[in-house]
């Protein structure tokens, strides 16, 4: 499956997501949230899709740009770089160590989305975990505020 482009709203629908945005957390878990389309058919919002929707509308109320990805997606090593906000080289050696792991498509690498998330997360532990120890450090030196 390829990634698609990010969608963003026009300022046009910025009021109505607003609007669209504070109804949908407001009564998320309230029941039954049914769509009506212009011929008059009534569809049922399925509750997977009630878990998804609200913070996709809120983003895009904020005027952020989305994209849904779904976590057995093949990124190459751009699409991983940029969401992860670092160089493509870096993913690569990402790659060549190991840390990421990734297949080859041809001489593409290809990185399965659920393994880019699950490395930022250790990224991300591994950096809080620092921080709690350098805060300990300076604590312990009589260092804080």
């Amino acid at each position: 499956m390829a990634i698609e482009m990010p969608v963003r709203a026009s300022e046009e629908e910025s009021t109505e997501l607003e609007v669209l945005a504070e109804h949908l957390l407001r009564d998320a878990g309230q029941g039954a949230v049914r769509l009506t389309d212009a011929l008059g058919h009534e569809l049922a919002v399925p509750e997977s899709v009630m878990k998804v929707l609200p913070e996709l509308v809120r983003q895009l109320a904020l005027g952020s740009a989305v994209v849904v990805v779904p976590l057995h997606a093949e990124l190459t090593t751009q699409q991983a770089a940029d969401f992860l906000n670092v160089s493509r080289p870096f993913v690569v050696k990402l790659v060549d160590s190991k840390e990421l792991p990734a297949t080859k498509v041809g001489t593409h690498r290809r990185i399965k989305f659920s393994d880019l998330l699950a490395y930022k997360t250790r990224h991300q532990m591994s950096r809080l975990d620092a921080l709690r120890r350098m805060t300990a450090e300076s604590e312990s030196r009589g260092l804080g505020y």
